[in-house]
């Protein structure tokens, strides 16, 4: 018995990401929204440098942004935390520019690109905050 215990107190600590370098929040509930960070980010450094959004990547652009979006939300309730409106309303803003680029005609597509991008990353950058101190 005491060798099983011995054992588990070994294992334990590699079990804890279950075998991935996944981000993990407290009591080992694993995050959706963190993963996709780095991949979001770096799609948004390609689009705001000039490589602003087209009628053909708009679409992917679209899913992309919506499901980071859902996944920070989803996130931060299963963490229990409550909802904030400054977060709610600065995702909200997200959605609505998205649909402003999406929507055929759009005026002055540098400036939305550029003003869209900034939002998605101030989105980022709180939910990375609100997430790190639940930890």
């Amino acid at each position: 018995m005491r060798y099983l215990f011995a054992v588990a107190l070994v294992l334990l600590p590699a079990c804890k990401t279950g075998g991935s370098e996944r981000p993990m929040a407290r009591d080992n509930m694993e995050l959706r929204a963190a993963p996709m960070l780095p991949a979001m980010r770096a799609h948004l450094d390609s689009t705001g440098l000039g490589g602003s959004l087209t009628p053909a990547s708009m679409p992917q652009h679209q899913v992309r942004v919506r499901d980071f979006v859902r996944a920070t939300k989803a996130d931060m309730q299963q963490l229990g935390m409550h909802s904030d409106r400054a977060y709610e309303a600065l995702a909200d803003s997200v959605l609505r520019g998205l649909e402003r680029l999406a929507s055929p005609g759009a005026s002055d597509v540098k400036r939305l690109t550029a003003e869209h991008v900034d939002r998605v990353r101030r989105l980022a950058s709180v939910y990375e905050r609100m997430v790190a101190t639940t930890n």
